[in-house]
């Protein structure tokens, strides 16, 4: 599945939410990953948090007939390593590698005809989750840093075919999902002790916890990003962009968030990345290409 499928949207309830407090001066700032088709093939790219600098991580070899390509990265812990999703081996299947973040040593993590996508490495960098159908269904997995001992985390079948995008909280004992359930889009949170999955809120997905674990930001009504408390709580609306705003990630300081602007429905190649504070004050465009910017992942 390339980043163009994942970002098409599905039919979200419309509300007016109130607007966040100002957030402190951010800190310094440090790089942040992401797709583009700037090269023509979806690959993984770094750029500085001013939009400069902007360098080729992965070369995803173009196979014709076949769409190729780097998708869904995401940082290791200590930003040494991005472990993303890609189709370079076998097209169809989409399976998971590491690379270092200069674009060395790639390595392939798993091996499977199925679907390997979205990862997130967990805090203390030991554990990856990630979604798969290996079994049947797109539910999330996790598997060891190094690729080994796979073991599965969900079991929602009758909602396995939109689950997406897991988050871990910066703790480690909690990891937040989107699921879909027709006609309704959710967040709901895993407790990986206990294994019970509960529902913060309906008409959310695209989960994505702050740094401090305060706060979850997600994609929602108005098709534009929002914020809560883990609980559900306190819901705040971000962005008020044209088009459609979603997969909206944290500065690592908590004060802005980055996100994917997508002109219109299905306009992919027209998405660039945006960073607004959490306010929703201070809106500054990233990227400036014709190709698809977007699926970010800051540090």
């Amino acid at each position: 599945m390339s980043l163009r499928s994942l970002l098409r949207p599905v039919a979200l309830g419309i509300a007016t939410l109130p607007v966040f407090a100002p957030p402190e001066a951010p800190s310094p700032d440090p790089q942040i990953v992401f797709v583009s088709l700037r090269d023509g093939i979806e690959d993984i790219y770094v750029v500085d948090a001013d939009g400069s600098n902007a360098r080729r991580v992965t070369v995803t070899e173009p196979v014709e007939g076949e769409e190729r390509g780097s998708w869904v990265p995401a940082w290791s812990p200590d930003y040494s390593r991005i472990v993303f999703a890609s189709n370079r081996d076998d097209g169809g299947s989409a399976n998971l590698y590491v690379v270092d973040a200069d674009g060395s040593n790639l390595r392939r993590l798993t091996d499977h005809p199925g679907f390997d996508y979205t990862p997130d490495w967990s805090p203390d960098g030991k554990t990856i989750a990630f979604l798969s159908d290996r079994d049947g269904f797109r539910e999330l997995y996790a598997m060891d840093a190094d690729g080994s001992n796979v073991r599965r985390l969900t079991f929602q079948e009758e909602a396995s075919g939109r689950i997406c995008c897991p988050d871990w909280s910066p703790d480690g004992r909690k990891l937040a999902f989107g699921s879909f359930r027709a006609p309704t889009m959710m967040t709901q949170v895993l407790d990986l002790e206990t294994g019970e999955a509960t529902v913060l809120s309906n008409w959310a997905g695209q989960p994505r916890w702050s740094p401090d674990g305060e706060w979850i930001a997600y994609w929602g009504p108005g098709r534009q990003v929002h914020v809560m408390r883990p609980d559900g709580s306190d819901a705040r609306q971000v962005t008020a962009v044209d088009g459609m705003a979603n997969y909206a990630v944290w500065s690592p300081d908590g004060t802005r968030l980055v996100f994917n602007r997508m002109p219109g429905e299905g306009d992919f190649d027209g998405t660039e990345l945006y960073i607004i504070n959490v306010d929703g004050s201070g809106l500054s465009q990233l990227t400036h290409n014709d190709a698809l910017d977007g699926h970010a992942n800051w540090w």
